[in-house]
């Protein structure tokens, strides 16, 4: 009886004393939490805050640019004519367009890429079950590997 007291009074020292050193941050100070949130991301140039911003990223101009850029590079990039022995297919379960999204601006802002993202030829493909709209990773692996759509 008298370890368990013991034991209970450490732990409670413990989360008093760990309640009374995690910082706080003002409810609009985006910087603060993330900075918390977040204490290892940086950006390129330095911590990572609201305000990072690209020159000229706010102009119609800028964002066609970039999109001119991109289909520029694709069109260029030479067509591969061998044949292939193996294909690797990367399948990223629950991956979808708002994970993309999510994952770039955690990096640091829409204009970020992930890795795979560079990669010649990339696809995106959409699967649903028979019977669901929201499938579940069974029946899309169905769909995927045997070209059939499965009952979720």
């Amino acid at each position: 009886a008298m370890s368990r007291l013991i034991l209970g009074g450490i732990i409670c020292c413990l989360l008093l004393r760990t309640a009374y050193t995690i910082p706080t941050c003002a409810q609009d100070d985006e910087d603060c939490r993330e900075s918390h949130m977040h204490p290892d991301l940086l950006s390129e140039r330095g911590r990572l805050t609201s305000q990072s911003r690209i020159a000229g990223e706010e102009t119609t101009e800028y964002w066609l640019d970039q999109g001119k850029q991109f289909v520029k590079e694709k069109l260029h990039t030479p067509a591969n004519q061998n044949i292939a022995k193996n294909i690797i297919m990367f399948l990223g379960d629950g991956m979808g367009i708002t994970t993309h999204s999510a994952a770039r601006t955690l990096l640091g802002g829409e204009e970020k890429s992930l890795y795979f993202e560079t990669f010649p030829h990339t696809g995106l493909s959409r699967t649903f079950n028979v019977d669901k709209i929201v499938p579940d990773s069974a029946s899309t692996a169905t769909a995927y590997l045997c070209g059939v759509k499965a009952i979720g």
